[in-house]
C-alpha cells in the first residue's frame, strides 16, 4: 500500500488501497477511492508533485560561465553560474539566492518553452455525426450558433447506414458554414472511431504555436436512452468548450489539452489511461500532439475520450469545472447532476462571467492583379492585425496564382486563395473588382459575421479589425461601420506620397452620402446586412461609394473613431486612379 500523508478529504478505508473520499472535487465510488489518485489529486493537501523543469522560450546559447557570490551567506561562498543568450535580455542575469536553478527560471520575464502565449489564434473544427434518432440536429444546431468561433479548418465526418439520414441532409443542414465533409459507413463497434484517424492526419500540416483543435460530436443519437441528465451534460459541454473562449484560450497555453468534466477514472475496464474527459469534448494544442506518437488510437468505442489521456499526462491536461473520479454511469443520472454537477457549473461560471464570449470572425476579401509585391504586404497588414479572429480570402484574377505567388501562406489555414476562372470565369460587361467580391459572397466562401474588403494596393493597420469586432459585439443594432483612412500615392520606386486623409463624416444613411468621400477598405459590414457590390462598368472609379450609400440606405453605416489604413494610389491599380 502507498504510504501518504494525511489528506484532508480521506476517511476510513473501506477496503484493501481504497477510502472514502469527501473531496468537493474528486468523489469515489461505493468502493472508495484508490490511494494512488491522491498522488495525483489537486485539491488535497499533500505537496504537489514536482513540475519538470522547462527552459525558457527567450534562452540561448551559452556565453560564458562565471563565479556569482550567493547573498543569502555571509561567508562570502560561490558557485559557478551560467550566463546564457536572452532573446529579451541580451543576457541572462542570475538570481543569486537561488543560484543552483537555472537563472531564468527566477526572472520576472521567464516565459516557459512549455508555454504558447499565441495558442488558440488558429482553430480547428473536428467534428462527428452519426445522423440518426431525433437529437442529430439539435446538436447541429447547437454547433452552428458557435462556429464562428472556428477560424481555420472546419472537418465533419459524417457516418451513415440503412437506419440513418443520408449524408446530404447532414451537409443541406451546414450549408454555407464552409465545412468540408468526410463520409463514412457507420460501424457499431467503432462508432466515432472509424473517422478519427483521418481526421487527425488532415490537420497535421497545420502545427505553429497559434493552432488548435477542437473535437466533439454528435453526442446523445443513442446515449439519451441510458440516462436522464445527458442532455444537461451535452449543453454544458457545448457551453463550457465555446462559449467561454478567453478563459478555454487561457488554459491552452499553459496546457496541452483543456475541456470539461475532467475524470480520473479509465471509462471502460480495457482502456488502460489515468485520466479522460468525459463525453470526449476537447481542445488539443497541434505542435504538442503531432510531435508525439499522434497515430496511436484504441479502436473501440471508448477511443475518443481514452486519446487525450494515451497522448497527455494529468498535468499537462486543463479541466476548467466538473472534475471527479468515481464510477459507474455517473453524468448520464439526473441524480448526479443534482447533488454536485450542477452547482459545480454554476459556481464556475458565476466567477467567470466576463469569460461568456466568442470573438466575431472577420472575414476580409482581398481583390489581387499583377501586383504580386504590394499583394504580399496587403496580406501581411492582414496577418499583423492585433485581433486574433480573422480570415483571409485572396481572389486572384489568375496571373499570381498560377506562378505559385501564394504558395507562402500554406499551413496558414486562415488564408485561402482562388482565382476569377475558378469562381466561374469573369463575365464581359461588368466591373471585375465588384463581380470578383459578389462572387465569393455568392460562392459561400464568406464564413465570419463581419465582412470587409481589400485592395491588393491598400493596407490595414493592426487595430482595424479589433475596433470593428468590439464595436459590433458591444453595439448589436448596428450593422455597418467605417473609420478614417490615410490617403496617399505609391510611385515607382516606393516613394509614397501622403495626398491627405479620409475623414469622418457622420452617419452613412439618406442625406448624408459616404459616395466620393470613403474608400471601400474603410467600411466593415455583418455578414446579414451585406449587399453586392455595384457592377456596373460606368461606376468602377467610385464602386465602393455607391455600395456604401446602397448600405447606408438599407441599414446605416455608423462611423468608428479608429484609423483603418492606408488607401494607396499607383500608376498601375487596376480599380483605383
Amino acid at each position: 500500500m502507498i504510504e501518504l500523508p494525511v489528506c484532508q478529504w480521506r476517511r476510513q478505508p473501506v477496503g484493501a488501497g481504497s477510502h472514502i473520499c469527501v473531496s468537493p472535487k474528486i468523489r469515489s465510488s461505493h468502493a472508495g477511492i484508490p490511494d494512488e489518485f491522491c498522488l495525483t489529486c489537486r485539491y488535497v493537501n499533500h505537496p504537489a508533485p514536482p513540475t519538470p523543469r522547462s527552459r525558457c522560450r527567450h534562452f540561448g546559447e551559452l556565453l560564458k560561465v562565471a563565479p556569482v557570490r550567493l547573498a543569502n551567506r555571509t561567508d562570502g561562498a560561490t558557485v559557478l553560474t551560467r550566463y546564457h543568450r536572452c532573446k529579451l535580455l541580451g543576457e541572462c542575469t542570475p538570481n543569486v539566492e537561488r543560484a543552483e536553478l537555472p537563472c531564468c527560471m527566477t526572472c520576472p520575464s521567464y516565459s516557459a518553452d512549455w508555454e504558447r502565449e499565441h495558442a488558440g489564434d488558429v482553430r480547428h473544427l473536428t467534428y462527428y455525426v452519426y445522423p440518426a434518432g431525433p437529437w442529430w440536429r439539435w446538436n447541429l444546431d447547437e454547433l452552428r450558433k458557435r462556429i464562428g468561433l472556428f477560424n481555420g479548418r472546419r472537418l465533419v465526418a459524417v457516418a451513415t447506414d440503412e437506419g440513418s439520414a443520408q449524408a446530404g441532409e447532414v451537409k443541406e443542414l451546414l450549408a454555407g458554414d464552409g465545412c468540408e465533409f468526410l463520409l463514412y459507413r457507420n460501424d457499431p463497434g467503432k462508432r466515432e472511431m472509424v473517422a478519427h484517424l483521418d481526421l487527425l492526419q488532415r490537420l497535421q500540416d497545420y502545427q505553429v504555436d497559434g493552432d488548435v483543435t477542437f473535437y466533439g460530436h454528435a453526442k446523445g443519437v443513442s446515449s439519451h436512452l441510458y440516462g436522464a441528465g445527458v442532455r444537461r451534460w451535452i449543453e454544458e459541454m457545448y457551453r463550457g468548450n465555446l462559449d467561454c473562449w478567453p478563459a478555454v484560450q487561457r488554459a491552452l497555453r499553459t496546457h496541452a489539452t483543456c475541456g470539461v468534466f475532467r475524470r480520473i477514472l479509465s471509462p471502460a475496464p480495457a482502456a488502460h489511461v489515468p485520466w479522460h474527459y468525459s463525453g470526449s469534448f476537447r481542445w488539443v494544442r497541434n505542435k504538442d500532439l503531432y510531435s508525439r506518437n499522434w497515430r496511436a488510437i484504441d479502436m473501440n468505442w471508448y477511443g475518443p475520450e481514452t486519446y487525450p489521456g494515451m497522448q497527455f499526462t494529468l498535468a499537462e491536461s486543463a479541466c476548467l469545472y466538473g472534475e471527479f473520479a468515481y464510477g459507474g454511469v455517473g453524468l448520464y443520472l439526473e441524480s448526479t447532476w443534482s447533488e454536485w454537477v450542477q452547482a459545480d457549473c454554476e459556481k464556475w461560471r458565476a466567477a467567470h462571467h466576463a469569460d461568456v464570449f466568442r470573438p466575431p470572425l472577420v472575414s476580409c476579401i482581398l481583390t489581387s492583379h499583377k501586383q504580386p509585391a504590394l499583394v504580399h504586404e496587403a496580406v501581411n497588414s492582414v496577418i499583423g492585425q492585433a485581433y486574433p479572429s480573422w480570415e483571409l480570402i485572396i481572389c486572384d484574377s489568375g496571373p499570381l496564382a498560377a506562378a505559385g505567388a501564394f504558395a507562402r501562406y500554406v499551413g496558414d489555414a486562415r488564408i485561402r486563395w482562388v482565382t476569377s476562372g475558378q469562381l466561374g470565369g469573369e463575365p464581359a460587361g461588368v466591373n471585375p473588382h465588384s463581380w470578383k467580391i459578389n462572387a465569393l459572397v455568392a460562392g459561400g466562401w464568406i464564413r465570419g459575421e463581419l465582412v470587409m474588403h481589400l485592395s491588393d494596393d491598400d493596407v490595414y493597420y493592426p487595430g482595424a479589425f479589433g475596433v470593428f469586432a468590439i464595436n459590433a459585439v458591444d453595439h448589436p443594432d448596428q450593422k455597418a461601420w467605417y473609420g478614417r483612412a490615410d490617403r496617399g500615392r505609391l510611385h515607382p520606386g516606393g516613394y509614397y506620397e501622403q495626398i491627405g486623409p479620409l475623414a469622418l463624416r457622420g452617419r452613412g444613411e439618406p442625406g448624408n452620402p459616404l459616395r466620393g468621400h470613403v474608400d471601400g477598405l474603410q467600411g466593415c459590414v455583418r455578414r446579414g446586412s451585406w449587399m453586392p457590390w455595384p457592377e456596373d462598368p460606368a461606376l468602377s472609379r467610385e464602386n465602393d461609394g455607391v455600395w456604401l450609400d446602397q448600405l447606408g440606405a438599407a441599414v446605416g453605416v455608423d462611423p468608428v473613431e479608429v484609423c483603418v489604413g492606408a488607401h494607396r494610389h499607383t500608376p498601375w491599380s487596376t480599380w483605383t486612379q
